[in-house]
């Protein structure tokens, strides 16, 4: 049931009117391993709107961010001008930084991120949570989820048990993307 929930939400663009927020925490996994997680929920609050150079943060980028997003642009970022490079850094989306959630308790969306980041998640995620999900994308902090499928399911596994501790998560109800 959560499955086709999701997939009419995303297909027919069911959203509603609900402020969303977005977060950034870390967890603590079996072994010490940590686990940097950016979540995003239904809020209650108001704030300033993320934008693009806000998720590219999010996503542990450093340096010159308008490199970056040339990157995202265009296969030859060179092509890309500076003021369209400005225009994308400062584009705004729907997500509250750090907003208060919403009362309640959601269900969860875990994406996985083997090839994902949170920038290229976002319009996803922040859909998916003003429909009434709690979306979280994990990322281990010690290695790369590409590099052992194994390992990277046991860390989801892990990462699911960490996260239905949170109070707005609905434990009972979870799916998995990515």
């Amino acid at each position: 049931m959560l499955i086709a929930r999701l997939l009419i939400t995303v297909v027919l663009g069911a959203v509603s009117a609900t402020a969303i927020g977005v977060r950034q925490l870390e967890i603590r996994l079996a072994g010490g391993e940590s686990a940097r997680v950016t979540l995003w929920y239904p809020s209650a609050s108001s704030g300033q709107p993320v934008r693009m150079s806000d998720y590219l943060h999010l996503d542990g980028h450093k340096g010159d961010l308008g490199e970056v997003a040339a990157a995202l642009i265009a296969k030859a970022p060179a092509t890309v001008p500076s003021a369209m490079r400005a225009e994308a850094l400062t584009s705004r989306f729907r997500a509250l930084r750090d907003a208060r959630p919403r009362a309640g308790r959601y269900p969860l969306v875990l994406w996985s991120v083997r090839h994902g980041t949170v920038s290229a998640q976002a319009y996803l995620s922040e859909a998916l949570a003003r429909a009434g999900f709690a979306v979280a994308s994990v990322e281990p902090l010690a290695w790369k989820p590409r590099d052992d499928l194994r390992k990277h399911v046991a860390f989801l596994e892990q990462s699911i048990g960490e996260l239905a501790k949170l109070p707005q998560i609905d434990a009972k109800r979870i799916a998995v993307i990515g």
